[in-house]
């Protein structure tokens, strides 16, 4: 059917992939609380917000992402310790998050850093999105790798 790639992915990619990954989250997050953008008196106010707290939220998912190293597995081999790892980086950025969104609605201004259905959405899409596609990715690879040795064993 086709051929494998010879090599993997390199790391950086899948690192800036997660990222991209978390950002669309955060974008159908905010669709979907904001009725697909239909509700204009809630959400100018809330992506006047968002102007700040996007660059702390991607700081908190960039650096979750790359201390916990939830790129470095290799994804045609992704297993249940990918997922476990993908999960807790995850859980742990989203927890940061939280801290720092009630930090500051309770210490500083009262406003949210993001909403709290916000950061639920999010993590909920993030950990789907992040763990489905490494299985779709390996599933892929699977079934190259089927149709190679059938190829094969046909010769």
């Amino acid at each position: 059917m086709f051929k494998l790639p010879e090599k993997n992915i390199p790391r950086w990619i899948i690192f800036w992939f997660d990222v991209f990954v978390a950002c669309f989250s955060l974008f159908i997050a905010y669709a979907l609380r904001f009725d697909f953008f239909n509700a204009p008196e809630d959400l100018e106010r809330e992506l006047e917000v968002l102007k700040i707290s996007f660059f702390v939220f991607i700081g908190v998912r960039i650096i979750t992402f790359f201390i916990g190293k939830s790129y470095s597995g290799i994804i045609r081999f992704t297993s249940t310790e990918d997922a476990k790892r993908i999960f807790q980086v995850v859980t742990l950025g989203t927890l940061i998050l939280v801290a720092i969104s009630t930090i500051r609605y309770f210490f500083i201004d009262g406003i949210y850093l993001l909403p709290r259905p916000i950061i639920a959405i999010e993590y909920v899409v993030t950990l789907f999105l992040m763990i489905s596609s490494r299985v779709i990715v390996k599933l892929i690879y699977l079934e190259g790798k089927k149709d190679n040795e059938e190829k094969e064993k046909e010769k």
